[in-house]
């Protein structure tokens, strides 16, 4: 949406805002990223997390680039809810959730809001992939 706030013609002291809806719990990975990187990307998560989110992936050592990801499940917040009780909820610290979602940071949460709630799975596991002719290996989070 955009809204000029002043009347008649545009003028170069015109200022417009813009609206837009961000997708929470989305990436768009960029040239040679890998799912690894994208996990490390997004402050350590779990890349065979995000790789059972996306089944459309069939190497995780090949992913396109610009390709939209899903990182994680979403949850739309309800009223009453708080930043403590959901991130308790969901097995995150509170300032994990914020870093996820740092529009929440410091403000009461208002019903309706997404959330991202990548909720640590698989801690401190290792996961290795093989290609042929290649290995990759990484150790979780």
């Amino acid at each position: 949406t955009l809204n000029r706030t002043s009347g008649g013609l545009p003028a170069e002291r015109d200022t417009l805002c813009v609206r837009f809806k961000v997708m929470r719990c989305r990436y768009c990975p960029t040239q040679g990223q890998s799912l690894m990187e994208v996990a490390q990307y997004w402050w350590g998560s779990d890349w065979v997390q995000i790789w059972g989110a996306n089944a459309h992936i069939r190497n995780p050592l090949k992913i396109q680039p610009n390709e939209l990801l899903t990182l994680g499940p979403t949850y739309l917040v309800k009223r009453g809810d708080t930043v403590s009780r959901l991130a308790a909820r969901f097995g995150l610290s509170r300032d994990r959730l914020e870093l996820l979602n740092p529009h929440i940071k410091g403000v009461s949460l208002q019903a309706g809001v997404d959330l991202c709630v990548m909720p640590e799975v698989c801690v401190g596991q290792e996961h290795t992939v093989n290609e042929p002719r290649r290995s990759s290996y990484v150790a979780g989070q």
